[in-house]
């Protein structure tokens, strides 16, 4: 019980700072009211798992999830 407390703790404390930081709009840009970002995916995802993506639709979606966190380099190694 002791464990979970200061797991959840520790998350609403990250979830929180990352929270706190956001893009840096230039004064004066006018932003739409409604703010989405929409991807086009043919099918819907069988599993966000990825020890069980099998198809593309779940392939996009993981890949978009890990963008950023790794790539891959010329020989189609993962490079951090």
């Amino acid at each position: 019980m002791k464990h979970s407390v200061s797991v959840t703790c520790c998350a609403l404390l990250v979830s929180s700072i990352s929270l706190s930081y956001a893009a840096e709009v230039p004064s004066g840009t006018v932003l739409a009211e409604k703010q989405e970002l929409v991807r086009h995916i043919k099918d819907e995802p069988a599993s966000l798992d990825p020890a069980k993506a099998v198809g593309l639709p779940e392939i996009q979606v993981i890949r978009d999830l890990f963008e950023g966190l790794v790539n891959q380099n010329e020989k189609g190694e993962i490079v951090p």
